[in-house]
């Protein structure tokens, strides 16, 4: 059998029985082990009992039932897996039984220890965050007075749209003061105070999953002589009573620029914002070169949009 130099009370512990700890309502399978736990401590996955938290940290219990103990090597049953393994600790290690430090030469058949890992050593939070960019072409339909036999001319442009699809675990809720502890997808614990805008607020409970997704859209073209100034727009929707918590909200605004300079050979052109700032574009193929030029007017449709969900946790 696999001997293994396991951690068997991390070095926080020893000072044994010196600070409280609280079992949290994550479970273990809110996380998953990195593969260099797995392949330092296989034996230990899936022996994960429950998630604690100690001065703050949180750690993940493992239990283990002493069958044998021969000098330094002690061979231990995990009974989450039925899993029985033989490990050398050091000899300064200590462990706790009954809340009492001993050494592991010391140990007796049948006594049981508790093994706590560090959650961020053994694991990563099981969801993820996700980003991507995309690009297309686009026509879009610009009013222009003065123009013969038509109200409207189409202007075509480029439209450049980034989104964030990220997830937070939710690890405790305050229901009186609407706060929510979060775990984010890296493992760093923060806390937030949901607005009144984030509907049924009282449905979220712990391990839930907060899904947040983030969208910006850039839409670029040119404007025409006689272009009338565009509006902003913006739109907020809340979650409908009994529907799961949710916001979403988007804000549309246009924004004024002016070609800094313009690269007809890689189409590429710089543009001068209102308040100054440069930017540098790709312009779409279907933009006709010759009907632009330094000093032109251009305009850049932004559009953000945030989604806030929630979605249950998998309770099996």
């Amino acid at each position: 059998m696999k001997t293994i130099q396991l951690l068997l009370i991390a070095a926080v512990f020893a000072a044994a029985g010196a600070s409280a700890q609280e079992m949290t309502a994550l479970s273990c399978k809110d996380f998953r082990p990195t593969n260099e736990v797995i392949e330092r401590f296989p034996n230990l996955v899936g022996a994960c009992e429950g998630i604690v938290e100690r001065d703050g940290e949180l750690y993940g219990l493992f239990r283990a039932v002493v069958r044998r103990v021969s000098g330094n090597n002690v061979t231990l049953h995990l009974p989450a897996t039925g899993k029985t393994f033989t490990t050398r600790p050091d000899s300064s290690m200590r462990v706790l039984v009954d809340d009492k430090k001993t050494r592991a030469r010391d140990l007796m058949s049948g006594q049981e220890i508790r093994i706590y890992l560090s959650v961020d050593e053994f694991s990563k939070p099981d969801i993820e965050e996700v980003a991507f960019v995309t690009e297309e072409d686009f026509v879009v339909d610009v009013a222009v007075e003065g123009v013969a036999d038509s109200k409207t001319v189409q202007v075509p442009g480029r439209v450049i749209t980034s989104t964030v699809r990220s997830m937070a675990i939710v690890e405790a809720v305050n229901k009186e003061t609407r706060e929510l502890k979060l775990i984010d997808a890296n493992g760093k614990r923060s806390t937030v105070v949901a607005s009144d805008l984030v509907a049924n607020f009282d449905e979220i409970e712990p391990r839930d999953r907060i899904v947040m997704e983030y969208l910006e859209s850039v839409a670029i073209f040119a404007v025409p002589a006689g272009a009338p100034e565009l509006g902003d727009a913006a739109t907020v929707e809340v979650a409908p009573l009994g529907d799961k918590p949710g916001i979403k909200a988007a804000e549309t605004v246009m924004v004024k620029a002016t070609i800094e300079s313009l690269n007809v050979t890689d189409r590429i052109a710089v543009l001068r914002g209102e308040n100054g700032q440069l930017q540098t574009v790709k312009i779409s193929d279907d933009v006709p070169l010759d009907m632009i030029k330094v000093g032109d007017e251009v305009r850049m449709r932004i559009t953000k949009a945030l989604a806030v969900n929630v979605r249950k946790a998998d309770k099996s």
